[in-house]
């Protein structure tokens, strides 16, 4: 995960920075992560660069703070990483849409034992933004890959984040 971190990291400030249209963001918040009938907390983490006056370019990661009792002693919790287009409207209210690619990652644990399995792939979302101080606080709905599998197991399950947090202009 570290990796995909560091690769965030590059593409958002490979570029000087006069070369950007407004500048630098970055935002803390808190989502509630559905997987089917799993409701896990996770702490959101984002850094974004405007590239055009409506268009940025964000990375995300989110880590799982309160994994969730699946029934039997099985705890589920899910981590993410994804690199996003953002397209926000101007105002002190405005909308936002965003397209990317996302990995989420799942882990099981039971009595100590503990499986995992991943999957990347089309995330999408929208949220409203609303201007507060020197950043926003922004409210987003996020549609992560589906999980078609566990250890080879199909399953069908669906990955949606609903989240709040400030986002902070640098």
């Amino acid at each position: 995960m570290k990796a995909y971190v560091s690769i965030i990291l590059s593409i958002l400030f490979f570029f000087p920075l006069n070369s950007f249209a407004e500048g630098s963001y970055a935002g803390l918040k808190y989502g509630s992560l559905s997987s089917e009938d799993a409701d896990m907390g996770n702490l959101e983490l984002s850094i974004g660069r405007s590239v055009a006056e409506f268009v940025s370019i964000e990375g995300q990661y989110s880590m799982n703070i309160k994994e969730d009792d699946i029934g039997g002693g099985v705890n589920l919790s899910a981590d993410y990483i994804g690199v996003f287009a953002a397209f926000k409207s101007k105002g002190d209210t405005y909308g936002k849409a965003r397209v990317g690619v996302a990995k989420i990652d799942f882990e099981l644990e039971y009595k100590g034992a503990k499986i995992s399995d991943d999957d990347t792939g089309l995330s999408y979302g929208i949220g409203v933004g609303f201007v507060a101080g020197n950043g926003a606080i922004e409210i987003e709905y996020t549609k992560l890959p589906d999980l078609d599998s566990l250890l080879g197991v199909p399953i069908d399950a669906s990955n949606d984040v609903i989240s709040i947090g400030y986002v902070l202009n640098l």
